[in-house]
């Protein structure tokens, strides 16, 4: 199979414009979500936040993550693209993956395989097949969390929602999508690269923005809650040894006895428990000087190093 140049994937420049705006709202949804989480936080006990991500792979979390705030919120992610890695990782059973109730399976999927208490969930359709292109922009998004009921019991609480990314009110991005819709659909042509880059990562970030408003909503209206299971068992997965070992992590799926070799037999530290051949930010960043000539060097920190508190310029 031929290989495309690196150039050509990328998104064409007349939609730079709308997809910076698109990416923009997916922050503002990302800090929008992280403030109402902080609010309900009651000491140890807080919602944590996992994503199951198809079609985004990982944008939501990394969206997210690019808040540089509210990390203790931030569970992590399933990058689950491929239809094994859902069943996999989130034990999804039904055949079509372009579902509400595939959605509804990822979502508690996350929560049955991870500790973390609020899940996203997302697949669909950023750049279909042509043969497929009417469900450009399709995209189901599925929503859970823990929540006691009325007699004391926990159960999970779900909800699933649809969307199209592309109907929506950003006259540009509706434009890049009728464009690639109409030149398979009308013109049974192939789109160019740069175009249908464009489209991916607009419906992408659409996704993530809609995802991460609705699971806001989800945990306004349904307050969800942080069951002592599940506290618990984060818990014991801090338990270690004297050699700073944890010792209670759940057993991996294959669990085989296979032999482990290290691929570096010249340079290889992977069974040493402490840090090798890396340097600190102290080490490595020399202060500069103070605009006043009169500043003196800055002195070592009693853990040795350089001070941390360095200013930025």
């Amino acid at each position: 199979m031929s290989v495309p140049t690196y150039e050509s994937l990328l998104p064409s420049p007349e939609g730079n414009q709308a997809l910076e705006q698109i990416e923009d709202m997916a922050h503002r949804a990302a800090y929008d979500l992280l403030v109402v989480l902080n609010a309900r936080a009651d000491k140890d006990k807080y919602l944590q936040i996992c994503t199951s991500e198809s079609l985004t792979a990982g944008m939501i979390m990394a969206t997210l993550v690019d808040i540089p705030w509210g990390g203790y919120l931030k569970y992590g992610a399933f990058g689950v693209y491929d239809t094994d890695a859902k069943r996999v990782f989130n034990k999804v059973s039904v055949n079509d993956v372009y579902t509400h109730r595939c959605a509804k399976e990822m979502a508690i999927g996350i929560l049955k395989n991870s500790n973390a208490t609020l899940a996203i969930a997302v697949t669909g359709n950023a750049m279909p097949l042509n043969e497929h292109v009417d469900m450009l922009g399709e995209v189901f998004i599925g929503i859970a969390a823990y929540k006691t009921n009325p007699v004391g019991d926990t159960e999970i609480i779900y909800s699933t929602y649809s969307i199209n990314a592309c109907d929506n009110d950003l006259l540009d991005f509706q434009e890049t999508c009728e464009r690639w819709y109409d030149t398979i659909k009308i013109n049974a042509k192939y789109n160019p690269r740069d175009r249908t880059a464009l489209v991916s990562r607009e419906i992408r970030y659409y996704t993530t923005y809609k995802a991460l408003t609705l699971c806001k909503e989800f945990v306004l209206k349904n307050n969800p809650d942080v069951p002592d299971f599940v506290f618990n068992r984060k818990k014991m997965n801090e338990i270690k040894n004297k050699e700073e070992i944890h010792i209670f992590i759940p057993e991996n799926k294959f669990n085989q006895l296979l032999k482990e070799r290290c691929a570096d037999a010249v340079d290889c530290h992977s069974d040493s428990p402490i840090r090798v051949n890396t340097a600190t930010y102290d080490e490595k960043v020399t202060p500069k000087k103070s605009r006043s000539a009169s500043t003196s060097p800055v002195k070592p920190s009693s853990q040795g190093g350089r001070r941390k508190s360095m200013k930025r310029k």
